[in-house]
């Protein structure tokens, strides 16, 4: 479970369809290769803060956006300092419509 301070989402003008989840690879290389992995993933918005999430994850659940097998890999390309691009992609199969007004990404 992850929480995605509002703020983080600055660029937006307003509600916005979030069609996609890009993740970049830890600095520490990993396992090379493609990655094959069954996921459902969830988007919620929520009150809560970053550090206030709940334990209990029926409490965190949102609309069910992907469900379904992804293989995930990487350029590993350098980005800013000792990051890594976002170039690990999961594009939605359910648009989730988002509104930082109304708070945290779930």
């Amino acid at each position: 479970m992850l929480i995605l301070n509002a703020a983080q989402f600055g660029a937006l003008s307003g509600p916005s369809f979030l069609t996609q989840i890009a993740v970049r690879p830890d600095t520490i290389p990993g396992p090379s290769g493609p990655q094959t992995g069954t996921y459902r993933l969830y988007a919620s918005t929520t009150s809560r803060s970053v550090a206030g999430m709940s334990t209990t994850f029926a409490d965190n659940v949102g609309t069910l956006v992907f469900d379904g097998t992804v293989t995930d890999s990487t350029q590993n390309l350098p980005g800013p300092g000792n990051k890594r691009h976002f170039d690990i992609v999961t594009r939605f199969t359910t648009p989730f419509l988002y509104d930082p007004a109304a708070g945290n990404l779930v």
